[in-house]
């Protein structure tokens, strides 16, 4: 009876092992179809966050805020929100979101920062802000609250937690011991944050 039953069963089963699908050919295409063209992207796990004007999108088309002209769009690594840059007139401002609901502010920084271009620390506890008077503000992702600032001698024009670049210069900020070092560089065209 033990033989019947286990050859019944590798009857059963021995042939799904060797299955095979029809169109092996036949390559599979992920395409999203978007309403409007991204102008710039940022993402977080599996999915792709946009924004192309006011709004911000998912890959989904849903719209996730609506401001100002927005200029940088990054989401918290911890997944919880996505802070943008936007402009009305000549005033830009720092604006977070929450990343599950939309268009729910988490919270708004002062006009007086004059933000340019912002990041999150890898470990989601710190938000950097380069705002146009030379300087680097560094917020705690909990209750928003300034840690520090730190003078830098230019305007950080693009930022990640550990490097940026602006035109000729590449600098570097070691967070754990608050040590800045700019070298003179050629035109910088890309960066990469390690």
């Amino acid at each position: 009876m033990r033989n019947f039953i286990l050859f019944l069963l590798c009857s059963l089963c021995f042939p799904q092992l060797f299955a095979q699908t029809t169109n092996n050919d036949e390559k599979q295409k992920y395409v999203y179809p978007q309403k409007v063209s991204p102008v710039g992207i940022d993402n977080y796990l599996f999915s792709t966050y946009y924004y192309n004007d006011k709004k911000t999108y998912n890959l989904r088309n849903s719209v996730l805020s609506n401001s100002g002209i927005i200029s940088v769009l990054k989401i918290n690594p911890a997944g919880s929100s996505f802070a943008i840059v936007h402009a009305k007139g000549k005033k830009s401002n720092a604006t977070v979101y929450n990343l599950w609901a939309a268009n729910k502010v988490t919270h708004e920084f002062d006009e007086d920062i004059a933000p340019v271009s912002l990041c999150y620390a890898p470990d989601a506890k710190s938000l950097v802000i380069s705002g146009n008077n030379k300087e680097l503000f560094f917020f705690d992702t909990r209750q928003y609250e300034l840690q520090y600032k730190m003078e830098i001698p230019f305007v950080a024009e693009n930022i990640a937690i550990s490097i940026q670049y602006c035109r000729k210069r590449f600098c570097k900020w070691n967070n754990r011991i608050k040590h800045f070092i700019c070298r003179k560089r050629k035109t910088i065209n890309s960066f990469r944050s390690f």
